[in-house]
């Protein structure tokens, strides 16, 4: 079993496509807490 991580996810102006990305990193077993930047969105 490996240890839990955490993931942390630069984004910009990812509005269309960030929904998908985090669920898809919470659906992973290793995955702890997923983290999301917002760098600059407009």
């Amino acid at each position: 079993m490996h240890a839990p991580i955490s993931v942390i996810i630069p984004a910009r102006d990812e509005a269309e496509t960030i929904a998908q990305v985090v669920a898809t990193m919470q659906d992973l077993p290793c995955v702890a807490e997923v983290v999301v930047i917002d760098n600059g969105s407009t």
